[in-house]
């Protein structure tokens, strides 16, 4: 470096690429792998996709940790841990409309309802309140309020719904092997309905999240032109 000017820069550049080798963002960098090398195999190895997809959205609930642990939270990883989950979740959902083309309306509004609500519930929460999308409020209804504000139904909503899909994955291919006390019931049909129930109350809340960060977003315009006709 030559002068203060560029050592500041070079200072400058060493945090960047501190914030890019953060240990929650190696986790981050790892479930895109898994979630690209698990859709490579998605139409030749059911378990082998399964298992990749299903440790991707598995490291989601560690590098949150991880960062609290170490000190290492940054919206370069909060972005990424998002972006990762929605095109995970749409592109299963892409598989499913292939697997079940009867349902290819029901699969279109599954991807629409997620990124549309994520993306409202962002945008109301940076535009109107500010902070973290996660910050829960005694104004908003109930069950966002548990699913933000408490870690385990927020663990088993999200997990429910993934495995809901993963279920309907993999039973294109078989119903899996007989689970005994289940009545001889195949495993992967159980899977799917075991996680049913949970999986349509997390797109419930997505429904919600959604009417409510709109209804959020339009107050904030009202509040805004009456102030300024205030002025």
């Amino acid at each position: 470096c030559k002068g203060i000017s560029s050592c500041r820069w070079c200072s400058s550049k060493r945090s960047v690429d501190m914030v890019y080798f953060y240990i929650p963002n190696l986790i981050g960098y790892s479930r895109v792998i898994l979630a690209i090398v698990g859709f490579v195999r998605c139409f030749d190895d059911p378990v082998g996709f399964f298992v990749c997809y299903a440790l991707s959205q598995l490291l989601d609930a560690v590098d949150g940790h991880a960062a609290r642990f170490f000190n290492q939270t940054s919206e370069y990883g909060a972005v990424l841990d998002m972006v990762t989950d929605r095109c995970s979740t749409s592109a299963l959902l892409c598989v499913l409309s292939l697997f079940y083309p009867e349902y290819v309306l029901l699969w279109m509004f599954l991807v629409c309802l997620d990124l549309t609500s994520h993306y409202a519930h962002l945008a109301s929460t940076a535009k109107v309140h500010g902070g973290s999308h996660k910050t829960i409020r005694p104004d908003q209804p109930l069950l966002i309020r548990l699913y933000y504000g408490n870690k385990y139904v927020l663990f088993v909503l999200c997990g429910c719904n993934e495995l809901m899909f993963l279920g309907a994955y993999l039973l294109h291919f078989t119903v899996g092997p007989a689970v005994e006390f289940a009545g001889g019931m195949g495993l992967y049909k159980l899977l799917f309905l075991a996680s049913l129930p949970l999986g349509i109350l997390k797109q419930v809340m997505n429904v919600v999240q959604l009417v409510q960060a709109f209804v959020e977003l339009a107050q904030f315009d009202m509040k805004k032109k009456e102030a300024e006709k205030k002025k």
